[in-house]
């Protein structure tokens, strides 16, 4: 699946950090078709209604979208949402020392 054509094509307005790209084609491809049928569907203005996407407490910032075991966690500047991490549930909140 390739990453840059999904991107422009599924959603003008996302874009993804080195750090998101690298992991997510190591993703199971169910799980990578699953994460743009989400995208798709994210409105255009905030909130989001979403059940699976929430925003983080402090000290951590931006929001998380729940696909199955793996979050995605994301930030948005203006109407641009920009994914910048992906994990396993146990790996995704840990902060970097």
């Amino acid at each position: 699946m390739n990453l840059n054509k999904n991107f422009s094509f599924e959603m003008k307005r996302a874009a993804a950090s080195p750090k998101f790209r690298k992991i997510f084609r190591k993703l199971p491809k169910h799980v990578q078709k699953s994460f743009f049928r989400h995208i798709a569907k994210l409105p255009s203005s905030f909130p989001f209604n979403d059940p699976q996407v929430k925003k983080l407490r402090k000290p951590l910032a931006g929001f998380r979208l729940r696909i199955g075991d793996y979050r995605f966690i994301f930030d948005t500047e203006g109407d641009k949402v920009i994914f910048r991490s992906v994990a396993t549930r146990g790996h995704s909140y840990n902060k970097k020392k």
